[in-house]
């Protein structure tokens, strides 16, 4: 029953996000003297339809997507008439098309001053310094940390939140090259050089939180628990038949038997059905900064609110961007590529985890995932993609070079060209969710068709 309600209130998110997207261009359409045909929530034959005044507003089968169509837009007609789409100025439909990816953005910021306003932002103080770490100013003395320090600049890198050093460790490899470093103290900022340290030993190549909750997993490329198939977000359950609760438990074993290269079982869960993998850890060369950034929640003024809340958006946006050269370049597994049923799993198992700590985390976790869902439909349908809305504006800046519009008709084509692509990539995006999630929920089913 709970799942049940937990995929309704995902689907409602999901709505609701898409809703504001289509309703950017809604809103700008209607500015402008535009008329809008129809108004969809999802995909597909429509459930209801009801026209208010030149609008048809429809609810249709699949709860995937939405549209704005608009008169004189792709052959829907009219394309002369005053208030068409074709028939306005070039600034008029680059404002029209562009308020979809803005609207996603303004509501990832109204939530985002929820949450910071709320639940606080993570500064990002400096934290766990090993004893080894190598950090020297230009005068060559060894960094000494004290309370409150806080990291501005990682290689360049600005660093406003504990999650921007984060995220920057976790797209670059660190290697034995150093790294500048900017921390702040009592208002003055200074540079460090850091030189990573060096630690052979037997390593499976996974990382993880050591804390309260269930050990889920990042999975280090390359590494032998890679190669084995453990993949992000894996829930490690047991190893060598010893049980793992939570993240502590495993740091526990992990110091009480560590790695000699010799073979090891881990239990994992994915979805809700339990694996064990049989491997051996490889004797390797790892790099460490030798220190990390603070994760925890503090306080905001309004100030602070209105400021992190912009960050907030920021960190996703950038997120995503770094998430789509990863997929570019091959380093995402075909099985880390989701759509909307990963996406309500996903949700799902934040309810879930979030229960034990009490409604409040449940909403904050919640508004997280919209925030997240908002910014990165944002940045996807900027992409330079026909049948995008980054496709159309690449059309129009193209109008804008050559002081004249396109065919009308050819565009129509390109689009409907990249529409058809983007369904396959639904189709694959699907299949996938299936695969990796409702045929994990049903075993039966996966080892019938052997697709596991």
């Amino acid at each position: 029953m709970h799942t049940f309600i937990n995929i309704l209130l995902a689907l409602l998110m999901l709505s609701v996000i898409i809703i504001i997207h289509e309703f950017g261009h809604f809103i700008m359409a209607r500015i402008n003297g535009v008329k809008v045909n129809d108004f969809s929530l999802g995909m597909g034959p429509a459930l209801f339809s009801k026209q208010i005044g030149e609008t048809k507003f429809s609810l249709r089968a699949f709860p995937i997507g939405g549209s704005c169509m608009m008169k004189g837009e792709d052959g829907q007609g009219g394309g002369e008439d005053e208030d068409s789409f074709a028939s306005k100025k070039l600034w008029q439909r680059f404002s029209i098309v562009l308020a979809g990816p803005v609207f996603n953005f303004i509501l990832a910021f109204v939530l985002s001053l929820i949450i910071i306003g709320w639940g606080g932002y993570d500064p990002a103080y400096i934290v766990s310094v090993s004893k080894n770490a190598d950090i020297k100013d230009s005068n060559g003395e060894q960094y000494v940390p004290q309370e409150g320090d806080i990291i501005t600049e990682i290689d360049g890198k600005n660093v406003v939140i504990g999650r921007d050093f984060t995220m920057y460790t976790y797209f670059h490899e660190i290697d034995e090259d150093t790294l500048s470093l900017k921390i702040k103290r009592d208002g003055k900022e200074t540079k460090y050089t850091v030189t990573p340290i060096a630690v052979s030993k037997y390593y499976m190549g996974i990382s993880y939180t050591a804390d309260d909750y269930p050990a889920n997993v990042t999975v280090i490329k390359g590494n032998p628990a890679e190669k084995a198939g453990l993949r992000d977000g894996d829930t490690i359950t047991a190893i060598n038949g010893t049980e793992i609760k939570t993240g502590l438990d495993l740091q526990n074993y992990m110091a009480e038997h560590p790695l000699d290269g010799s073979e090891i079982t881990v239990t994992y869960v994915r979805g809700t059905k339990p694996h064990d993998l049989t491997f051996k850890s490889e004797y390797t060369t790892n790099y460490s900064l030798g220190f990390n950034a603070n994760t925890y929640r503090e306080k905001a003024n309004i100030v602070q609110t209105v400021r992190y809340s912009f960050t907030e958006v920021r960190f996703w946006i950038d997120n995503t961007i770094h998430g789509l050269f990863y997929m570019a370049t091959g380093h995402v597994h075909k099985e880390d590529v989701g759509g909307a049923v990963r996406i309500t799993k996903e949700i799902n198992d934040v309810v879930e985890e979030s229960k034990q700590d009490g409604t409040k985390y449940v909403i904050l976790n919640l508004l997280f995932m919209c925030v997240l869902i908002s910014a990165n439909l944002g940045v996807m349908n900027l992409l330079p993609i026909p049948a995008l809305d980054g496709g159309r504006l690449l059309f129009m800046l193209i109008e804008l070079i050559r002081g004249k519009p396109l065919p009308q008709e050819k565009e129509a084509i390109v689009h409907l060209i990249g529409f058809a692509l983007l369904m396959v990539l639904m189709v694959f995006i699907l299949y996938n969710d299936i695969r990796n999630v409702f045929f994990v929920m049903l075993p039966k089913l996966s080892n019938i068709f052997g697709f596991l």
